[in-house]
C-alpha cells in the first residue's frame, strides 16, 4: 500500500502530497500517542496487533515514523530526490528483510551482509522503474543513494532506520546536485 505514495508524487504537486502524508501520518501519530499514554487502549490494540509489530508496544510504530520520514523528505528534498528514498524505504526494507531472513549467514550488528546487498538491489532494481520519469537525477548520484540507504539501514544509529535511511539518503543525493 506504501507504493502508492511515490507513484503518487509522480503526478501531484508538493503542497498537495504535505498535505496527504501530513494528514496520514498525524492520524497515525495520534493514535500513537494515544496508545503510549492509556495503558487500556494499547493493551486492546494489541492483542490482535495488525498495524502494530510487537517491539513497538512502548514506542512510535513504525508506520508512523515512515509516514514522518517521508513528509520530512517531500519536505526537504526536491521531487526526484524525494521519490527515490521512499522507493528505497519501501522495497529496500521488504526485500533486506526476506534475504536477510532466508539467506543470512554474515551477521553485522543486528542485521546480515546479504539483507543489506538485497536491500541494496531492491532501491536499484525499483529505483530503476522509475528514473525514467526523475527529473535531475544521474545514474551515480541514483547508485550512491540506493548504497546509502542500505549502508545506513545496516547501522544501529538508535534512530529508527526510517527516519535515518530517507533523510541521510535524501541528503547525500542532494548534497550531489550540488557539486
Amino acid at each position: 500500500l506504501a507504493v502508492i505514495f511515490p507513484l503518487l508524487y509522480l503526478f501531484l504537486d508538493r503542497k498537495f502530497m504535505l498535505i496527504f502524508i501530513g494528514s496520514i501520518a498525524l492520524f497515525f501519530l495520534l493514535v500513537d500517542i494515544i496508545r503510549l499514554l492509556s495503558q487500556k487502549t494499547n493493551l486492546l490494540l494489541f492483542r490482535k496487533p495488525i498495524f502494530f509489530k510487537q517491539k513497538e508496544k512502548q514506542t512510535f510504530s513504525s508506520m508512523s515514523l515512515f509516514l514522518v520520514a517521508i513528509f520530512i523528505c517531500i519536505l526537504l528534498f526536491p521531487k526526484s530526490i524525494a521519490i527515490l528514498t521512499t522507493v528505497f524505504l519501501i522495497f529496500g526494507d521488504v526485500f533486506a528483510k526476506i534475504i536477510g531472513l532466508v539467506f543470512g549467514r554474515v551477521h553485522i550488528f543486528k542485521k546480515t551482509l546479504e539483507g543489506s546487498i538485497g536491500y541494496f538491489l531492491a532501491a536499484l532494481i525499483f529505483g530503476l522503474i522509475l528514473f525514467p520519469y526523475l527529473d535531475n537525477i544521474t545514474y551515480p548520484m541514483f547508485i550512491v543513494g540506493a548504497l546509502t540507504a542500505a549502508i545506513v539501514e545496516l547501522i544501529p544509529w538508535g534512530i529508527d532506520d526510517n527516519i535515518s535511511v530517507a533523510i541521510i539518503s535524501g541528503a547525500v543525493m542532494y548534497v550531489m546536485t550540488i557539486f
